[in-house]
């Protein structure tokens, strides 16, 4: 029998293991959105963009300097939040994150859509990967995307809702890559109708989710029913 410290252990170990899938997933879910060519998430907007810009350097590169610069944003904004540690729990999964959205791209390379209809169609199935992608993140609650911890932050030092500060955040990015690509393109790129779609299928489908990953941690005793005499 596991002694209580093991147990511990344990579901800290499944919460980061849990974590890294949905990482691995959510580099599905944004390489197939892009794949799909109809638009990509408010979040992944930008990096898309001077992905297009600079086709030499990887998505995950430039995904990897847009947290990066959230990280640093994190603690101009509430710089008593600063820890060392925040290196190892925030940078070095957002590293990962980002080899694992180069891997999917590169896994990816066949998907190649060429109708309307085949391109929604990878574009849904994307945005629902991503979305069980958060489910699994949320519900291991191992630590906070440089992102994420921006947003809280914020949040907290102007008494904002979570949910309008990452509005604010997505609107911000989109506009930024709308005149990014304008400049550049002379045209619309990374933000078309398939981000309005991602943005709604992508919440949406994370909720449908979470009371299937939530159970993941739940103890043994709350999933088995009471007995009623």
């Amino acid at each position: 029998m596991s002694t209580p410290s093991a147990a511990t252990k344990d579901q800290v170990v499944k919460r980061w293991i849990v974590f890294f899938i949905g990482m691995f997933l959510m580099g599905t879910g944004i390489a197939l959105s892009i794949k799909a060519t109809i638009g990509v998430s408010p979040m992944s907007s930008i990096t898309n963009l001077f992905y297009l810009i600079f086709p030499n350097i990887s998505l995950g590169t430039f995904s990897f300097l847009l947290n990066f610069l959230f990280f640093v944003a994190e603690f101009i904004v509430a710089p008593k939040t600063w820890h060392p540690v925040k290196i190892l729990t925030q940078l070095v999964p957002t590293f990962i994150c980002s080899v694992f959205i180069d891997v999917n791209m590169w896994l990816c390379n066949a998907v190649v859509p060429t109708s309307y209809v085949s391109k929604l169609l990878v574009l849904v199935a994307g945005c629902i990967v991503f979305g069980l992608s958060l489910a699994l993140m949320v519900s291991a609650d191992a630590t906070l995307q440089p992102s994420e911890a921006f947003i809280s932050v914020v949040a907290e030092r102007t008494g904002r809702a979570w949910g309008n500060v990452r509005t604010a955040t997505d609107i911000t990015l989109v506009v930024l890559a709308t005149i990014g690509s304008l400049i550049v393109f002379h045209g619309v790129t990374t933000v078309r109708e398939g981000t309005i779609i991602a943005a709604v299928l992508i919440g949406q489908s994370s909720r449908w989710f979470a009371p299937l990953t939530d159970r993941l941690f739940r103890s043994q005793e709350e999933l088995t029913p009471v007995s009623q005499n």
